[in-house]
C-alpha cells in the first residue's frame, strides 16, 4: 500500500498511521509512546525475534540526534566558591538573580531596600527603584534620614554619590516596558543598573490589569517578560510582596506558587520587638555558589537601619549581629535559676515566651556572656542575669571569630590558670553537697560534680577543691 506524505508507517508494527501521531497499538503493547518519530523518521526499529504474542520486539537505532548527548557531569567544570556579595546587599551575591521579599505591609521592606541602596551607592553602582506606595517625596526624605543616620553631611559630594540611585514611578515605568519589553531591556543595559527594585508586586498587577493570584500565568508572562530578561544579562532584580493572610501563608507571598518557582532567591520577613527592625531569613536559595544557605537569616535594625547577620549565619553574609534581646535574656535565666537541674533547649522554649529563634539567641548569649553554661543534659546557671547587666567586653568578639553558636563560651583552662574566676552554680535551699571527682578532689555543686577538664567542673565551673 502506497504511503501519502501526511502519514507514515509505524517502525514497530508496521501500521499505517498520521504524522507525529502516536501509534494507538504499540502504544497499548509497550505502554508508552516512544513508537512514533516527529518528522517520519525511525526511532524503534523491529528486531527479528518476536514476542509470545507474535509481535515484533523493538530495539533502539544509532543514538541520533546528537543534541541529545548533553554535557557529562564534571565536578573539575565549575569552581564550588561562591561569588561574592553585591555591595550594599549583605545577603545578596553579586550576579543576576531574582530575588523576591515577602513581609506584611508596613513592616519595613521598603526602608531595608532603600537602605541597601543607599550604601550600593558607595560603590558607585547604578540602581532602579520602582515605587508606588513610597512616593518620591517620601523616597526623597527617607534618604535625608538616611543620611542623618549615616552621619553623612548633605552636600554637592553626597548628592552626586547618590545619584545612581534613581527612583521612577513603577505603573507608568512597567506599563511602557510591556508595551516595549526590548526598549525596557536596552534601557536597564545603556544605564547601567546593577539593581532593580519593584516595590510591590500588588502594584503591579493593579498597573498592568493582571491577576498574580489564580493560576500564575499572568505572573509568568509578566516575568519572562520583563525580570527574566534582566537577570539573564546580570541585573538583580529585587521584588518585595506582601505574605498572605492565612495562618499557613504568614511566610509566602500572596497567589499561586508561581511567584516562588520563578526566583532564585526567596527571604520572608518578619518583624522583632528586641531591637526594633525587621528579620530576613532565606526560605529558598536555589545556587550552592550564592554564598547563603537555607534557614539563614539577618537582622534590620530601624535605629541604625543596618543589616546585620544572625550568630550561625553561612561566612561571608554579613556583620554578625551585635545584639542581644536582654528581656529575652532576664526570663531565660529566671527559668534557669528556679530550675531543680538542668534545662534542655526544647523546655527553655516553652518555658520563655517569644519567637524560637530569639529564645535560642537569648540561651547563646547568656553562655557566651558567661551567665549560664552548657552541660550534656542542658543548660544551667552559673550567675543571674538581669536586662541591666553589663555586657563582657569581648562577648560579640567571641561570636565574630567561630562564626557559629558555641556549645561553652569560656576557656575552662583559663578559667583552671586563674584568668577568670569561676562562678559556683546558684545554690537552692542552702543544700551544699560536695562530690569526690575521679581525679580524687570535689567540687561544690548542688547537682553534684561532673568530670573536671582543665581542672574545671563541668557542670558548675567552679573550681576545683
Amino acid at each position: 500500500m502506497t504511503v501519502e506524505a501526511s502519514e507514515r508507517t509505524c517502525a514497530g508494527c508496521g501500521a499505517t498511521i498520521k504524522l507525529g501521531v502516536a501509534c494507538a497499538r504499540c502504544a497499548a503493547h509497550l505502554g508508552r509512546h516512544g513508537c512514533y518519530p516527529s518528522r517520519g523518521e525511525a526511532v524503534l526499529e523491529p528486531v527479528a525475534s518476536v514476542e509470545p504474542d507474535g509481535k515484533p520486539m523493538l530495539a533502539a537505532v544509532e543514538a541520533e540526534p546528537c543534541w541529545l548527548d548533553g554535557t557529562p557531569m564534571d565536578p573539575a567544570a565549575e569552581r564550588p566558591e561562591p561569588v561574592p556579595r553585591l555591595p550594599g546587599w549583605p545577603f545578596l551575591p553579586d550576579a543576576g538573580a531574582a530575588v523576591l521579599i515577602v513581609g506584611p505591609s508596613g513592616g519595613g521592606r521598603s526602608s531595608l531596600v532603600q537602605s541597601c541602596l543607599y550604601d550600593q551607592a558607595a560603590k558607585g553602582l547604578p540602581a532602579l527603584y520602582l515605587g508606588f506606595e513610597v512616593g518620591e517625596a517620601e523616597f526623597q526624605a527617607r534618604a535625608a534620614a538616611l543620611a542623618g543616620i549615616r552621619g553623612d553631611r548633605i552636600d554637592g559630594e553626597l548628592r552626586e554619590r547618590l545619584a545612581v540611585i534613581r527612583y521612577a514611578d513603577l505603573g507608568d515605568v512597567l506599563a511602557r516596558a510591556m508595551a516595549d519589553p526590548r526598549a525596557w531591556r536596552e534601557g536597564i543595559a545603556a544605564r547601567g543598573y546593577r539593581v532593580v527594585a519593584i516595590d510591590p508586586l500588588s502594584a503591579v498587577e493593579s498597573a498592568l490589569g493582571l491577576d498574580f493570584q489564580s493560576g500564575g500565568t499572568d505572573f509568568l508572562r509578566f516575568f519572562d517578560s520583563l525580570v527574566q530578561p534582566l537577570t539573564a544579562a546580570g541585573v538583580t532584580c529585587v521584588l518585595l510582596d506582601n505574605v498572605g493572610h492565612s495562618l499557613e501563608a504568614k511566610s509566602r507571598a500572596r497567589g499561586s506558587s508561581a511567584k516562588l518557582d520563578r526566583a532564585d532567591l526567596a527571604f520572608s520577613c518578619s518583624t522583632v520587638a528586641s531591637p526594633a527592625g525587621l528579620r530576613i531569613k532565606a526560605v529558598k536559595v536555589r545556587s550552592t555558589r550564592a554564598g547563603i544557605r537555607r534557614d539563614d537569616a539577618w537582622i534590620f535594625t530601624r535605629d541604625d537601619q543596618k543589616v546585620r547577620a544572625e550568630a550561625g549565619a553561612s561566612d561571608g553574609g554579613g556583620e554578625v549581629i551585635g545584639f542581644r534581646p536582654t528581656g529575652v535574656m532576664e526570663r531565660v535565666s529566671r527559668r534557669l535559676e528556679e530550675a531543680d537541674g538542668a534545662l534542655s533547649k526544647r523546655t527553655v522554649r516553652s518555658l520563655v515566651s517569644g519567637r524560637a529563634s530569639v529564645v535560642d539567641l537569648a540561651v547563646h548569649c547568656l553562655v557566651s556572656d558567661g551567665f549560664a553554661a552548657r552541660v550534656s543534659d542542658g543548660y544551667v546557671s552559673r550567675r543571674p542575669f538581669r536586662e541591666g547587666d553589663r555586657v563582657p567586653a569581648d562577648s560579640e568578639d567571641r561570636v565574630r571569630v567561630s562564626g557559629r553558636v558555641p556549645g561553652v563560651s569560656r576557656d575552662v583552662s583559663q578559667i583552671a590558670q586563674g584568668g577568670v574566676s569561676g562562678v559556683s552554680h546558684p545554690l537552692r535551699g542552702g543544700d551544699t553537697r560536695t562530690r569526690p571527682l575521679p581525679c580524687g578532689r570535689s567540687c561544690e555543686c548542688v547537682d553534684g560534680g561532673e568530670d573536671p577538664v582543665g581542672g574545671v567542673c563541668q557542670r558548675c565551673f567552679g573550681a576545683i577543691q
